[in-house]
């Protein structure tokens, strides 16, 4: 009976000491433990387009208010890979006074070239009235709201460039009246689904945020995960058709601030005319 007593205190206090560190991770460690994705892109198309130049998508920020610890380590990683181009795809803000804390973030990371950034689904809900304020602009940052631009960043190559800012409403059926005849087209969609619409029109990729990563990343506990129920595109890189799509773990949150393996995301690009993609799933 005493053995029995021992073994049960034992497994008691092991099940507490486990809950314990998953807790400690999910709530306190991985929501802050940012990570750094580097990603080749094989496209013959985007290599010409873009060229040598690194390219750098940040997701789901969801300021609340001034920068914390993870958006202040998110500026010093950004720093330090200092990328060309800077991609925020969606859900910047999810109170409508944290605009210009984004805005003062956005200014602390500036790339060599240019920011560009879509809205996402609380941006649409709080600060749709403001994508024509100058402070985009004074922050360094493009907003693309349903809007298309032709693009020939310096150091890239000679090919012509279209970028999209693709949301609900976006008027596929005219992307190509808006973009270099004959040339590559880049895709911000915060939500991952617009992969089929892109594919439809010709695109090379989409950058595409949204889903948190699920924000638990083991496959047997996504039932818990409203996140991770809302399609087949839950993070990494995808072929849909012909077309790329790559759905960032965001660095956020809007429900609950947890994460379990599911580490938020810094991701860098770089385009390559030949090799392989590592990671690839083909839907």
């Amino acid at each position: 009976m005493r053995k029995l007593l021992l073994v049960a205190s034992a497994l008691v206090a092991f099940m507490c000491a486990a809950m314990a560190t998953a807790y400690f991770d999910a709530f306190l460690l991985e929501p802050n433990w940012l990570k750094v994705e580097r990603v080749t892109i094989v496209s013959p198309e985007l290599a010409e387009a873009v060229g040598p130049l690194t390219v750098a998508q940040v997701s789901d920020l969801h300021f609340r208010g001034p920068s914390g610890f993870l958006e202040r380590e998110l500026s010093r990683a950004l720093g330090r890979i200092a990328p060309d181009v800077l991609f925020y795809t969606g859900d910047l803000v999810s109170r409508l006074e944290a605009l210009a804390d984004f805005w003062a973030f956005a200014r602390t990371v500036s790339p060599r070239i240019w920011s560009y950034a879509i809205p996402g689904d609380d941006d649409e809900a709080l600060i749709n009235d403001r994508w024509g304020d100058p402070g985009w602009r004074r922050a360094g940052v493009a907003l693309l709201a349903n809007r298309a631009v032709s693009l020939r960043w310096p150091g890239a190559g000679e090919r012509g460039l279209g970028l999209i800012g693709a949301g609900a409403d976006f008027p596929w059926g005219s992307l190509r009246e808006s973009v270099p005849e004959g040339g590559a087209v880049i895709v911000l969609a915060h939500r991952p689904a617009e992969v089929k619409q892109a594919a439809l029109a010709g695109a090379q990729i989409v950058f595409s945020g949204d889903t948190h990563g699920g924000q638990i990343g083991i496959p047997a506990l996504h039932q818990f995960s409203g996140y991770a129920r809302r399609g087949p595109y839950l993070a990494g890189l995808y072929r849909v058709k012909k077309t790329l799509l790559y759905v960032n773990r965001g660095t956020g949150w809007k429900a609950r601030p947890l994460r379990f393996f599911c580490r938020p995301e810094i991701t860098v690009f770089r385009f390559a005319s030949a090799g392989e993609m590592k990671g690839l799933r083909v839907l």
